[in-house]
């Protein structure tokens, strides 16, 4: 699942463990933004944790990091290209090639986790979902009025559309979140995958052993209700709003992440990590028959 690590001025960035975590858990590359010169900074594209990691010792030299709100972005990614245009930060803008831009210096920068389901578009093999959200929504707002991002009522507008979590960067030092963030010592994650290491998921690997996984208990953790369009577990932490009875069954694997079986399309989706249910904002497509 993607995380955003986000902090404002007065903090460090954390530590080398928890960004290892962040990019072992969210593998398919990272980026960095932060202000600069009355500017946002985009810089990404860092395919391997040791890039990234070094990038960010170089920019100690360039900028106050403790006084600097700086954003970093860990990508799974769910639509688009797997490539180092797609992973995020973006521009607040309706240009493609600026969104798929990898260093630029913007007013606004944005930072997602979660899957615009809206947005998804499976003929669009260049822009991800979150590119088009902005490109398509985000920027006509824009067009509306600059600073929409900091209304209240549209950012629980573009909360309860998306279901997903945002971080904002202005040219005028300003970090703003949208949706739940966990604040720990005073960074801000969108997701707890920034906590422990697991597993990193690969690109490659076959999904066909999970179509005969043995999920009786996971479904006796869940409890679905009389309409079937949602299940939760005991504690009320997870929901999943699908109408899973046109899809398949629920099932975990070994390392207890949570999925979708399709059994028409021989598809899995993975949700979250079996043991922090949190959100349905994670979202990640296997075919059963091999590969993504």
């Amino acid at each position: 699942m993607c995380v955003i690590v986000a902090k404002n001025t007065g903090c460090d960035l954390p530590k080398k463990e928890i960004l290892q975590n962040c990019y072992i858990n969210n593998p398919d590359g990272a980026g960095i933004m932060y202000t600069k010169n009355n500017k946002v900074v985009i810089d990404k594209g860092y395919m391997t944790f040791n890039s990234l990691w070094k990038r960010l010792q170089k920019l100690k030299a360039e900028i106050d990091i403790k006084n600097t709100p700086i954003v970093l972005h860990f990508r799974i990614g769910t639509s688009g290209a797997f490539d180092r245009s797609n992973t995020h930060p973006f521009e607040l803008t309706n240009q493609d090639n600026k969104l798929l831009k990898l260093k630029n210096n913007v007013n606004i920068g944005i930072a997602h986790n979660g899957i615009i389901t809206a947005y998804e578009d499976n003929k669009n093999t260049t822009l991800n979902d979150t590119q088009l959200f902005i490109k398509k929504f985000l920027y006509p707002l824009y067009k509306i009025n600059k600073k929409f991002y900091e209304n209240t009522e549209i950012q629980e507008i573009i909360k309860t559309v998306t279901s997903s979590k945002f971080a904002f960067l202005t040219s005028e030092n300003k970090l703003i979140l949208i949706g739940d963030f966990i604040e720990d010592e005073g960074i801000y994650y969108s997701n707890y995958t920034y906590k422990e290491s697991r597993k990193a998921h690969e690109k490659k690997k076959t999904a066909k052993s999970y179509k005969y996984i043995e999920y009786n208990e996971l479904m006796e953790e869940l409890t679905p209700l009389d309409n079937d369009e949602v299940a939760f577990t005991e504690d009320g932490n997870y929901y999943i709003n699908y109408d899973y009875r046109k899809i398949g069954y629920l099932a975990v694997d070994s390392y207890n992440r949570l999925f979708l079986v399709n059994t028409e399309t021989e598809k899995i989706t993975l949700l979250s990590n079996y043991t922090e249910l949190y959100s349905i904002d994670d979202l990640r497509y296997y075919d059963a028959k091999g590969g993504i």
